[in-house]
Formats: C-alpha cells, sequence, structure tokens
C-alpha cells in the first residue's frame, strides 16, 4: 500500500529529530526524504537556499522551491508511490504557502496555482496526510539557543508569527488530510507521537483498501 505524508512545522519543531528517532520503526517500504532537497539536483538548490536567501527576492526563492519540488517529484515520490511505497517528506507545499506567503509576502493565489499544477502533473504528488507540528514561541526560542542557524533560519520573531498564522491554511490547502501534533514535549514523546500518528493513519487506510 503506497501513502505520501508530509511533516510541517516552524523551525525547531522537532520535525528532523522525531522523524530520525523513529526511522527504524516504520515499514520496511518506506522511503524518507526532505525539501528542498531529496536529489543531487535539489540539494543543490538547497544550498542556495540556505547560504543565499538574503540576496533572493521572494519570487525568486518561490521559483527555486518549486524547480526543485518538480525535480523531487519526478524522481522520488511519484515512482516511489506508484510503485507501493511509503514516501514521507520532512517539509513540502505546506512550507512552502506558510513561508512565502506570509514571509515573504507573496499573494496566496501565485503560490496556489504553482502548487495547483504541480498535482495537476503529478497527481501521486498531493500529499495523503500531512503532519504539522505545532510548538509554542517558548519552548521554539529555548530550542533555537542549542542549535547553529543557517539563513533560512535568520528571522526575527514577528516572521514567525505570521507564518505559525498562515500555516495551517497552507496545509489544509495542499493536503488530503491534516493531523496537528502537540511537538512541545520532551523529543522522545514527540517521536511516539509521530510513530502512533502514521502507524494509525497507515493501518486506517491498509484496512479501508481491504
Amino acid at each position: 500500500m503506497s501513502a505520501f505524508i508530509t511533516l510541517e512545522g516552524l523551525d525547531f519543531s522537532g520535525k528532523s529529530t522525531a522523524l530520525h528517532a523513529i526511522k527504524n520503526q516504520l515499514p520496511m517500504h518506506t522511503v524518507l526524504t526532505r525539501e528542498p532537497g531529496g536529489t543531487p539536483d535539489s540539494e543543490r538548490i538547497r544550498n542556495i537556499l540556505t547560504t543565499q536567501s538574503q540576496h533572493l527576492t521572494g519570487l525568486e526563492k518561490l521559483d527555486l522551491f518549486f524547480e526543485a519540488r518538480y525535480d523531487h517529484v519526478e524522481k522520488v515520490i511519484d515512482p516511489n508511490i506508484k510503485n507501493d511505497n511509503v514516501v514521507i517528506s520532512d517539509r513540502y507545499v505546506g512550507s512552502t504557502y506558510a513561508y512565502q506567503v506570509a514571509g515573504d509576502k507573496i499573494p496566496f493565489e501565485v503560490v496556489d496555482d504553482k502548487a495547483k499544477k504541480l498535482f495537476e502533473k503529478y497527481p501521486t504528488s498531493k500529499p495523503d496526510l500531512t503532519i504539522y507540528f505545532q510548538i509554542s514561541p517558548a519552548i521554539r526560542k529555548e530550542r533555537i539557543g542549542k542549535r547553529s542557524k543557517d539563513d533560512l533560519d535568520k528571522y526575527d520573531e514577528s516572521f514567525y508569527q505570521r507564518v505559525e498564522a498562515a500555516y495551517i491554511k497552507g496545509v489544509k490547502a495542499s493536503a488530503k488530510q491534516v493531523v496537528i501534533l502537540d511537538a512541545n514535549g520532551e523529543p522522545e514523546e514527540v517521536a511516539e507521537k509521530l510513530l502512533s500518528i502514521i502507524q494509525t493513519f497507515l493501518k486506517e487506510n491498509a484496512n479501508a483498501n481491504n
């Protein structure tokens, strides 16, 4: 049974840490990937976005995100879904709605049009489930102090407030189903919640298809 699952949330919400912690407990036919990235060409674009974002306009960043995404979908997501694998991506279209609309102030319709064209070309590219990691500002600030930041993290608090307000709208626009995960706990607790959500979703989907 195939499924496309995406993990979304503000920077430092613990998505990557949780996914890494449970990777050995996922079904054998699970492919883990990330955005921007997931292919050699997309990883090169990721490097540009993480090191040179301050020199790019919002529209330039948007174009780069979707350039990387099309390559990612074509070479990783689409073929794996068609081969009945489970694909889990750390960030996807939901992040683009949130960060580019709320942060870079690109009209929602511009991002939405790009996303719809992607979904039309590759029907497999629309997530079956998006898990949104919700975290309080206080916990996020605490975590920031524990790790170095790249350019994608170098924004002030007002930026993240705008992104938080836009994020739910973005993930609802880009996924068939959305689940909110309380990510304020310890890493082990958050990882357990993530695993439970994924296992429940896959079990329900398997039952529905029988």
